[in-house]
């Protein structure tokens, strides 16, 4: 059987539940312009998922209101969104790419711009480049740490030691700076309209 459905809960407000084949148990996550999801294990009925929530009702709130703080100061993110002219944005990001690939000699095979729901880049096995256009907003340190990021994939393809201390030796405390990153949502592409 097929879950998904939302339903308003007084004092949190709308929460979507969403059957999971992959979770192992109930799962609440909090995002930025996407709200609250349950994930729901299968077997799992939805009165039980609907309990389980009523008992974070205290955690659930608090932190509604500051997903709720985090939204209102980022909706400038969201009006600059619609502004922007993705040919102008894929050249700026070219170029940034380019002078720290040449910089730190990882080159890549090519780079593509997106609208990624959940990463601000990836790079595959063949070193394609892949870019949130969003991007182009964060703040210059943050920017060319997600740029970095990528480009040391060209080199090592996970998030392991290696990968960390490749990193590290490009970017002073790369595991902070990652860390400090999570300040800043990427916003859903239908918020943006």
């Amino acid at each position: 059987m097929t879950l998904e459905r939302t339903i308003h809960i007084d004092q949190i407000g709308p929460v979507r539940f969403e059957r999971s084949k992959r979770a192992q148990r109930l799962n609440i996550s909090l995002r930025p312009f996407a709200g609250i999801r349950v994930a729901v294990p299968p077997g799992v009925p939805l009165h039980t998922a609907r309990k389980f929530v009523l008992s974070k009702q205290r955690w659930l709130a608090r932190r509604t209101d500051q997903m709720r703080e985090t939204e209102a100061q980022h909706q400038w993110m969201v009006d600059a969104l619609r502004d922007l002219e993705p040919s102008s944005v894929k050249k700026e990001l070219r170029q940034r790419l380019d002078d720290l690939s040449q910089r730190h000699m990882l080159p890549y095979n090519a780079m593509t711009l997106r609208h990624q729901k959940t990463r601000w880049g990836s790079c595959s096995s063949q070193n394609n480049i892949s870019l949130n256009i969003q991007l182009v907003l964060l703040p210059d340190e943050f920017c060319d740490y997600v740029l970095t990021h990528e480009l040391v994939h060209t080199e090592v393809k996970n998030h392991g030691t290696k990968f960390w201390e490749h990193l590290g030796k490009i970017i002073d405390h790369p595991k902070r700076v990652d860390s400090q990153l999570r300040q800043y949502p990427i916003i859903p592409r239908e918020i943006i309209g």
